[in-house]
């Protein structure tokens, strides 16, 4: 969003309208604060733009009409289009030049790195979740006090291959969560005296690559070991071993015994892979609170960075 703030001018010839003028610009800095709008929303303020677009993907508004109860009797014309070309045009040509000329809401403009890190952390906690619900059962008895207890379930696992690449598809679409933050150091590249803020904001963007990928890697690579588990179907597995072990003597009166010990066999041999894979979930449950606490740890300190952008207010007030 690129709006202007009314009665903020470039000089106030008297305390009254620096007055006016800073109330109004508390009320848009409250009304646009980013936190509200789970940082999804990027203002910009401009004190020199006069037209007037509302746009989405699909369709957009050019016109001359303020939002504003001022043009309600007014006589304005306007110009609603959902032509793609002239869309793009929009977005890509006049909205772009808008922003550059614009002052961002925050001193530095990575909020939506924030955002990206709010969505990220949730889905390391939900994956955590599911895979240590996929991988441990509840009981209670005497023993438990008849309190509910989670335990290393040996003799099914509900741990799928859809889920495991479900959970790496979802996370590589965070692999440049920060990219924002890149772009703002970039600006300073040309800087000689480049403020400490930048420094720091690099040494934060270095260690969330580093973070990043090694996780990408290790939870890959332990998912692989654990596709085994995952893919493994006791019926399909008993069938293929009755008709290549036990063909010639499964017959008649054998069938059901031959059938039983198939079934068993198949059956040991899962359980054998469920307990063998234990020590690789207790490292991917390890991984995703150790991502969890790390991305917390990263966005903790970007919010210390994000500062109001001091140009907004022009007032002495």
């Amino acid at each position: 969003m690129i709006t202007n703030i009314p009665r903020r001018y470039k000089k106030y010839y008297g305390s009254k309208y620096e007055y006016e003028a800073k109330r109004n610009i508390d009320n848009y800095i409250y009304q646009l604060d980013p936190v509200q709008y789970h940082m999804k929303l990027k203002p910009y303020f401009t004190f020199m733009n006069h037209s007037k677009i509302i746009m989405t993907n699909n369709v957009v508004y050019i016109g001359s009409s303020n939002f504003s109860d001022e043009s309600k009797e007014n006589y304005e014309c306007g110009y609603i289009s959902t032509n793609q070309d002239v869309i793009e045009k929009i977005r890509n040509c006049v909205f772009l030049t808008l922003e550059k000329r614009s002052i961002p809401y925050y001193k530095y403009n990575f909020a939506i790195a924030l955002a990206n890190l709010d969505d990220l952390i949730p889905i390391c906690q939900n994956a955590r979740q599911e895979l240590f619900e996929a991988t441990h059962s509840l009981y209670n008895d005497y023993g438990s006090n008849f309190e509910d207890v989670w335990y290393y379930d040996t003799s099914s696992s509900r741990l799928t291959v859809g889920f495991m690449e479900n959970f790496i598809d979802s996370f590589s679409f965070y692999e440049n969560a920060l990219l924002a933050v890149k772009n703002v150091i970039d600006e300073f590249e040309c800087e000689e005296d480049v403020p400490q803020e930048i420094v720091e904001l690099e040494d934060i963007l270095a260690n969330y690559n580093v973070i990043y990928e090694d996780f990408y890697i290790d939870i890959n690579n332990l998912f692989d070991d654990l596709k085994e588990v995952g893919s493994y179907d006791v019926m399909e597995e008993s069938n293929q071993l009755l008709s290549d072990e036990y063909a010639m003597e499964a017959y008649d009166e054998e069938l059901e015994y031959y059938i039983q010990l198939c079934m068993q066999e198949t059956s040991e041999t899962y359980e054998n892979l469920i307990r063998d894979a234990k020590p690789k979930i207790e490292d991917a449950l390890n991984k995703l609170d150790e991502m969890v606490l790390r991305f917390k740890e990263i966005k903790a300190k970007l919010e210390e960075y994000l500062q109001i952008n001091p140009e907004i207010n022009n007032t002495s007030i």
